[in-house]
């Protein structure tokens, strides 16, 4: 039994374009989740170092407001960038692949074909549990890590997109047979 391998080059022009996907957004409730991860992350930093201030030296103590002062010259912007951010977030869903895009400066694009799946798990953290909101993981082989994590997700959400994903794994496979 042989099989002729054919592989015809492809213009570039015919390619599928991820710009014009129509993404959805991540839960309203994100935006708030995100402000919050952030204003928590940088106050626990700053008790840190407060702390640390406070117990090494008296004569540093005279800079604990400076220190302050800087810690919430720092938050200000960081909690808007994480405000900002949540409209730079979303997904895409398709027949055979999702897509994932991120950041406000550095954009990340992500696209992982259902094929290439190896497991899912959705997961929620504490903070993520006060705001109701899941993080759907996918995972390919030989990664330490997830590739996909698609965060602000309502569990109804990620509940289905994770069956949608498994449902269609499962007919690929079939197909191949």
């Amino acid at each position: 039994m042989s099989m002729n391998f054919t592989n015809p080059q492809i213009s570039i022009d015919q390619l599928p374009s991820t710009a014009t996907l129509e993404y959805e957004p991540l839960e309203k409730s994100f935006e708030w989740y995100s402000m919050t991860s952030t204003l928590i992350s940088i106050l626990l930093l700053e008790i840190g170092l407060l702390c640390a201030i406070y117990f090494i030296a008296d004569e540093s103590r005279q800079y604990l407001i400076f220190f302050v002062f800087i810690a919430v010259l720092i938050l200000l912007p960081l909690i808007f960038f994480a405000k900002l951010s949540y409209k730079y977030e979303g997904y895409a869903v398709r027949q055979r692949d999702i897509t994932y895009k991120s950041g406000i400066f550095f954009k990340v694009i992500t696209t992982l074909p259902y094929n290439r799946i190896q497991h899912m798990e959705i997961s929620q953290g504490p903070l993520e549990k006060l705001f109701k909101l899941y993080t759907l993981s996918l995972f390919t082989a030989g990664g330490s890590g997830s590739d996909v994590q698609v965060h602000g997700l309502s569990q109804e959400k990620a509940n289905d997109m994770k069956a949608y994903i498994s449902e269609s794994t499962v007919k690929k496979v079939d197909e191949e047979k």
